[in-house]
């Protein structure tokens, strides 16, 4: 039976184009999603199908995975219910089409001008002049990637873009699965409208692994201690401190931001622990629905047919529940009494198993910090007697050659590949909110565009628009902070921006996310009003100003790095007064 493989960079993209075929095939196609980050470990076989993006990625496959049968090119393409502003402009206008990497502009330009619209379509590249006369800016949820010097010009976001019609056809056409055009297309639209708002925005949730989605297949754990690259402080006196814990039958949390690598980290504790030499089952709390969480932690039983627990498939191994600050309340009670007695009821109370495992638990978010409502604080107790906090990327920057060539070679099966110091120094200047997993998906987009040279020009967009930004240059020997109080000044809001960026500065610390409204009332309570509106236009100019990273929808706001340093400047003493 030919099998589906869906290869790409991003694991949420790969996984929204998931829901897309099953969906579409009904149970029809059996399919699964590899990363490029995964490929090493989940090679293709001869009777799959690769399903892929670019024809960078299809290469990197073709060498890592030289058995696989066969090939489908995937396009995208915007949905159309989603274009009515788009449709509904006045004929002539001069639009700035901007997405997040050249290959993605460029066949969405094309796109455009193919609806036959009475407009010229402009892609949009952070190295090359803008356009004259702009005068609409179109964009497949990159607000954040407009140029700055277009402020003020109005944006239309068309949202994600999904696997075309087209593509579903080839598809269909490649399993043998019966259709007619005209149905297939019906249930296409339905699909596509279903899909967006399930998947209105990435986020920065595209930087989690493939585990977020539920259960590892397997119940191996390749990685060791070994295999964690720690030339800097921060990593080595981690490493040291973590091995000493798994040496130990306690529990062990791992608390760390999102792309750290705590599953890795799972992995290596397993392997270093008295329970290595047996299996190693990890789930994921966030990616299963509470229902389905219970029967597969605790079992149940159907009939006469007993179906075990993942504490009893990982009896005398290690059991890691990742976002265990996601588990439901009424599941708590049951992993204390496993933690506390060593054994568990089945999820329709009927049986009583003992069991012995090495329990891992990992969060992005502070346990401590949830209220005894939200989480059981025996619970919360027993889990964090050891726990091990992983430095983000920005901590152990001494890493980040190290990781980069490591990754690039063995991760991407490019040892050859030369990454020049310009290269280098603006990957660096990014302030990595995805830590090593973001650092890897740039990797991977940079080194599908490139041949063995990894140029500034290979970067994303989002990385690139800090080296290449389309502001005039700065006076020689002006300092930058003073050039973005300037800026700020002339646009009359020095002291709201120092509240906006302390009220921020707040959440990051007390690891909260704070939407418009919740930073209109504090900043209402030191005594600014603004409208929805004007903050809306100062957290969008603070973001060209790369104070703040703004991400569209429920993707969230945050301070920079280069904020925080920023914010220091200004100190506390009084600010001078500004025009409103």
């Amino acid at each position: 039976m030919k099998k589906l493989v869906i290869i790409g960079l991003e694991h949420t993209f790969l996984q929204m184009v998931m829901d897309q075929v099953r969906e579409l095939a009904k149970g029809k196609i059996k399919a699964r999603t590899v990363s490029l980050n995964e490929l090493d470990e989940t090679p293709l076989a001869r009777d799959e199908t690769a399903l892929y993006f670019s024809k960078g990625v299809k290469a990197i496959v073709e060498k890592m995975s030289p058995l696989c049968g066969h090939y489908i090119h995937a396009r995208r393409e915007a949905l159309i219910f989603n274009m009515r502003d788009l449709f509904a402009l006045e004929p002539g206008k001069r639009i700035l089409v901007v997405n997040d990497i050249k290959t993605n502009t460029d066949e969405m330009t094309r796109d455009l001008d193919g609806f036959g619209l009475d407009h010229q379509f402009f892609p949009y590249y952070p190295e090359a002049p803008l356009p004259k006369g702009i005068d609409q800016v179109v964009t497949a949820g990159e607000r954040m990637l407009v140029p700055a010097s277009l402020t003020g010009i109005p944006v239309i976001d068309i949202g994600l873009r999904f696997i075309s019609l087209e593509t579903v056809y080839t598809l269909f056409d490649h399993f043998e699965i019966p259709y007619t055009h005209a149905d297939l297309a019906r249930h296409y639209m339905g699909t596509m409208m279903m899909l967006s708002e399930k998947w209105p925005v990435l986020g920065e949730e595209r930087f989690r692994r493939p585990a977020w989605f539920g259960i590892r297949q397997d119940t191996s754990a390749p990685f060791t201690f070994g295999d964690l690259i720690q030339e800097s402080p921060a990593m080595k006196t981690f490493c040291r401190d973590v091995q000493k814990l798994a040496a130990t039958q306690t529990p062990i949390h791992i608390h760390g931001r999102i792309g750290t690598g705590k599953t890795k980290i799972s992995q290596a504790i397993h392997n270093a622990s008295p329970f290595a030499r047996g299996p190693f089952i990890s789930i994921n709390c966030a990616a299963r629905p509470p229902e389905a969480l219970e029967r597969e932690l605790f079992g149940w039983e159907d009939g006469h047919i007993i179906h075990e627990s993942l504490f009893e498939a990982a009896e005398n191994g290690s059991l890691c529940i990742e976002e265990i600050n996601r588990l439901p309340e009424k599941l708590q009670a049951g992993l204390l009494q496993a933690i506390t007695e060593g054994r568990i009821i089945h999820a329709d109370g009927c049986g009583v198993v003992d069991v012995n495992v090495r329990l891992i638990t990992t969060s992005s978010q502070h346990l401590e910090k949830r209220s005894p409502q939200e989480f059981n604080r025996e619970l919360t107790f027993l889990v964090t007697q050891h726990i091990c906090r992983v430095p983000t990327l920005p901590e152990r920057m001494e890493d980040f050659e190290a990781l980069m060539a490591d990754y690039i070679a063995t991760g991407l099966g490019k040892p050859h590949c030369t990454v020049p110091k310009e290269t280098v120094d603006a990957l660096k200047a990014h302030t990595w909110e995805g830590n090593v997993q973001e650092l890897y998906h740039v990797l991977q987009h940079a080194v599908c565009m490139s041949e063995d040279l990894l140029t500034i020009k290979n970067l994303p967009y989002y990385i690139t628009r800090q080296t290449l930004p389309d502001q005039p240059p700065k006076p020689p020997g002006e300092n930058e902070f003073s050039t973005i109080t300037r800026d700020i000044t002339t646009h009359g809001f020095l002291r709201e921006s120092r509240e906006i960026l302390n009220i921020y500065q707040d959440g990051k610390a007390k690891s909260r996310a704070y939407g418009r409204g919740m930073v209109l009332k504090h900043l209402q309570e030191k005594g600014f009003t603004l409208s929805p509106q004007q903050l809306r236009l100062k957290l969008e100019r603070m973001n060209k100003l790369g104070l703040l990273i703004v991400r569209p929808g429920r993707g969230g706001t945050t301070i920079s790095r280069k904020g925080e340093q920023y914010l220091n400047t200004l100190g506390t003493e009084n600010l001078p007064d500004e025009n409103p």
